[in-house]
């Protein structure tokens, strides 16, 4: 999987709120979060083509997500996996115990841990 570079984006920040920690893949993401109805009960090719917008997503954007209307959680859930910012790996852990937006900070305090 290619590396992500992380921009500071409106979206990017607003859905850290919503992080999910208890999976390690988008697949894993999916198959724990979206109801059954809205993902695997509308076919393996429908399911496949989810699965591939929310790769897209996470590709592009450095995170990807599912509405409250899809979640079986009724809520909005997060998935930012491990990201690159300014070239360094960032853990989705680290995401969910920061709750600041800048992303040197992030960067900075990463740095101090290692």
């Amino acid at each position: 999987m290619p590396q992500k570079e992380i921009h500071n984006n409106t979206g990017y920040e607003n859905f850290k709120k919503y992080i999910v920690s208890d999976v390690s893949s988008i697949s894993e993401f999916c198959n724990r979060y979206y109801k059954d109805n809205r993902y695997n009960g509308r076919g393996k090719e429908y399911a496949a083509c989810c699965l591939k917008s929310n790769i897209e997503h996470f590709n592009k954007y450095g995170y990807t997500f599912i509405t409250h209307h899809d979640s079986r959680t009724g809520e909005i859930v997060s998935y930012y996996g491990d990201t690159f910012i300014n070239g360094k790996l960032i853990s989705n852990d680290d995401l969910i115990k920061s709750n600041i937006s800048d992303y040197n900070a992030i960067f900075n305090i990463k740095e101090a841990t290692q």
